[in-house]
């Protein structure tokens, strides 16, 4: 996200009706005051957004943390709970 020194709010707004919870899960930067930083590891991009991006952030954004578990007891995990999906990253490779 380049924020090109701006607030983050000036470049995108989350709303939603207040009897409605709505949520923007993030778990990396892919760009931070105009430097590509998709070569990076993704350990670096999580360091990063939590350092200097979240702390910009006020409202329904919510930081998505790492899940350490094997892929089948992640998958009946999700099965159990009603969810949708999940997005993953290999570490230490580039994004």
């Amino acid at each position: 996200m380049n924020l090109g020194g701006a607030r983050p709010s000036t470049h995108f707004r989350i709303t939603a009706p207040a009897n409605f919870p709505c949520f923007f899960y993030v778990f990396d930067v892919m760009v931070l005051e105009g430097v590509d930083l998709r070569r990076e590891p993704l350990s670096r991009l999580r360091e990063l957004l939590e350092e200097r991006v979240l702390p910009k952030f006020k409202g329904p954004v919510k930081y998505s943390s790492e899940l350490e578990a094997d892929l089948p007891d992640l998958i009946a995990s999700l099965k159990q709970l009603g969810l949708e999906g999940v997005a993953g990253e290999a570490r230490g490779q580039p994004v």
